[in-house]
């Protein structure tokens, strides 16, 4: 739980605190029962039907909070969703994979919103920014080769990729640059 009278904010600069890991508590999910919404009393309601759901614990703007874990960061799910949500907003320029994201100043531009995006959806204490940076890389880059490929092998334009930009995707899928990689990743695959 954050230091009383310490906000949690999403978007903070890099931390000049070591980062650290927390377990889940129990405190980490809330239970909501249909009761407590709806105005219901205990003695009206009975049945398994009516166990309470777990709600995940939210910042003051709504947000779930999210904290490491060991290599990555709890409620993985939610951290999953805010991932893909990143990467399909605003997906008009042609990024084949990650390390496009390093090719330039604009690029980088684009990378740096995923991550405002990403913060759209999820909160974490301010200590935890460069590791959840970190995580987002790692989980980011796997995510966006895994939606790319599979558009790739579809050959259908998701709705979430812009019309230029799956045109120059289609024309790097043909280049000679990407032939020569795709056909040496095949030969690493079946010698391992």
């Amino acid at each position: 739980m954050p230091t009383p009278g310490m906000g949690i904010q999403t978007m903070v600069g890099s931390s000049q605190h070591a980062s650290r890991e927390a377990p889940i508590e129990e405190n980490d999910v809330q239970q909501i029962s249909d009761e407590e919404e709806n105005g219901v009393e205990d003695d009206e309601v009975v049945g398994q039907g009516n166990v309470p759901r777990l709600a995940h614990k939210r910042d003051e703007n709504g947000k779930i909070i999210i904290r490491p874990v060991g290599k990555g960061l709890a409620l993985a799910n939610e951290v999953a969703n805010a991932i893909n949500y990143a990467i399909r907003k605003q997906f008009y320029t042609p990024i084949y994979n990650w390390s496009v994201f390093n090719k330039d100043e604009d690029t980088k531009k684009i990378k740096v919103e995923r991550f405002k995006s990403f913060g759209e959806k999820l909160s974490w204490d301010p200590r935890d920014h460069d590791v959840v940076y970190h995580v987002f890389e790692q989980k980011g880059a796997k995510r966006l080769s895994d939606m790319v490929t599979k558009a790739r092998k579809k050959e259908v334009k998701p709705a979430w990729i812009g019309d230029l930009a799956w045109t120059c995707l289609k024309d790097y899928w043909k280049s000679e640059d990407f032939l020569k990689i795709s056909n040496q990743n095949k030969i690493n695959r079946s010698s391992k």
